[in-house]
This record gives structure tokens, sequence and C-alpha cells, in this order.
């Protein structure tokens, strides 16, 4: 159902929606990895290779075999992969938040200044302008 009638309710299902593709995202890889290419399946459109890379005729893996040492070698990888990934991106997405909240400030402050000086200006004028065709002032 897509026509919330509240926004928490659209809230609540983005929320959802976002972290189930994320999680796909993120770990379909580790799942076919782990799962699927040791038994040397095609899958969709993706050959039946194995873990070191030759194209196999199918069937599950032998249990002396060094291809469950070759998964489990691209297994690690892939997580470290997208662990430093997230890491980084996340370190990175904060760096730039906090400068941009510093700058926000800045700017803020600037402008409050700038605004202070306009009143006074302001002000100045008036107050010339009153005395300029002699009407008393306040």
């Amino acid at each position: 159902r897509e026509n919330h009638r509240r926004s928490s309710e659209f809230l609540k299902a983005l929320v959802y929606k976002m972290s189930v593709f994320q999680f796909i995202n993120c770990y379909s890889t580790l799942f076919y990895i782990a799962f699927v290419k040791p038994l040397r399946v095609r899958v969709l459109f993706l050959e039946a290779r194995d873990c070191l890379g030759t194209e196999s005729t199918g069937g599950p893996l032998d249990e002396d075999d060094t291809q469950y040492a070759a998964c489990y070698q691209e297994l690690r990888t892939q997580l470290l992969m997208i662990m430093l990934t997230n890491l980084i991106i996340g370190t990175l997405q904060e760096l730039i938040q906090s400068r941009q909240n510093r700058l926000r400030a800045r700017i803020k402050e600037e402008l409050a200044d700038l605004s202070a000086a306009v009143s006074a200006a302001v002000e100045r004028v008036r107050v010339w302008g009153r005395r300029r065709r002699g009407i008393p002032g306040e």
C-alpha cells in the first residue's frame, strides 16, 4: 500500500523499504558466495563458476576440494570490502556534515551581524533625513 494517510506511516514504510533494499544490496553477494557458488549452479543469467573463477560443469564440491578454501577467501575479501567501504563512506559523510554545520553557523552569524549593521545604517539615514527636513527627533 503506497497511499499513506499520515507522514508517520509513510516514514515507517520508507525506513522498512530502505532497510530491506540496503540489506539485499550489500549482503546478497555474500549469500551467493557462501551458499550458491560452492554448489556450482547457474543462477539467472550468471554462468556456473566455481570460486577459483573457472567454468564448472555443475554439481557440488568435494569435501577435500580446495574450492571451499577459495570460496572462504573470496567471502572474507568481499566482507572486508563491504565493511571498509561502509566505514570510509560513513566517516566522509560525518566529516562533510560537520563542516557544513560549521559553515552554516558562520554564515548565520555573519548574516546577523550584517542585519544589525544594515538596521543601524537605516536608522542613521532616517535620523539624518529628519534633521535635514527640520523634523525633531524622537
